[in-house]
């Protein structure tokens, strides 16, 4: 049953992977078609930094295509809403401040309670972000796992489960410890006090009852075979519920 169910599992999952890498090149070669056209639709002039106002650098050039992207995929999906924290800027980013303008901002700033919750604009950089260009190389992609990741992904799976069975195996052991003990410690209590009795009516006995005891004649008894055979029995069950109770009270002295 466990195999039959991992065996889904994983074909369920390889089935998603194959559907998300598809979606995902879908996407990608018709943003790299789209990008390619805007290039070959610029002039070579276009690119040359004039100096004015109009001219902008790669970054800026590739963070207006990121925002039409945005524009084109929200048209895609038939959202029409304008609340959208992306839909301030598709032109691009803002002009900056100036210096009158970036002090008011921190005036504001500092006059803000610092219980309220600090919204990140979505055009802010972040130097301990995660940089793609180093982690999704066209060798080594942890987006899209390979054999060894699917695998490792099984293992670590696997040692999941095992650690989940042996602490459900040590809290049935556990509790079959707490049902044991008193059964246990009754039948070591018994035992101790037939112990101590049987020494007790020793030491009460007197020198006459021992006379007593040594001058009773002790009379032949004659069994039959059934009654030997049966008697016989009794003493197998006897040793064997002893030694049966000797080995759960050895193991429950020497569990941890």
């Amino acid at each position: 049953m466990k195999s039959l169910l991992r065996r889904t599992l994983k074909q369920k999952y390889r089935k998603n992977q194959r559907i998300n890498r598809f979606n995902t090149l879908k996407k990608l070669l018709s943003g790299r078609t789209k990008i390619i056209n805007v290039l070959n639709g610029v002039s070579t002039t276009s690119t040359i930094n004039t100096g004015g106002s109009n001219s902008y650098t790669m970054h800026q050039q590739i963070r207006r295509i990121c925002f039409r992207e945005l524009s084109d995929i929200k048209h895609l999906v038939g959202d029409d809403s304008d609340n959208s924290s992306d839909s301030n800027y598709q032109e691009g980013p803002p002009a900056r401040l100036s210096k009158k303008q970036r002090r008011n901002l921190a005036v504001l700033q500092n006059s803000l309670s610092p219980e309220v919750e600090t919204i990140t604009s979505t055009l802010a950089t972040f130097s301990e972000g995660i940089d793609l260009s180093k982690i999704a190389l066209p060798m080594s992609n942890h987006f899209d796992p390979t054999e060894d990741m699917y695998r490792e992904m099984l293992l670590s799976h696997k040692r999941k489960q095992k650690k989940i069975e042996q602490e459900k195996e040590q809290i049935r052991l556990d509790l079959i410890k707490e049902q044991i003990k008193p059964a246990v410690s009754l039948g070591n209590e018994k035992k101790r006090s037939a112990t101590s009795d049987r020494s007790r009516v020793k030491r009460t006995k007197t020198e006459e009852e021992i006379v007593q005891e040594r001058q009773i004649e002790v009379e032949p008894i004659s069994l039959t075979a059934d009654e030997i055979l049966m008697a016989e029995e009794g003493q197998a069950a006897a040793a064997m519920l002893l030694e049966i109770m000797s080995d759960v009270e050895e193991k429950y002295n020497n569990s941890p």
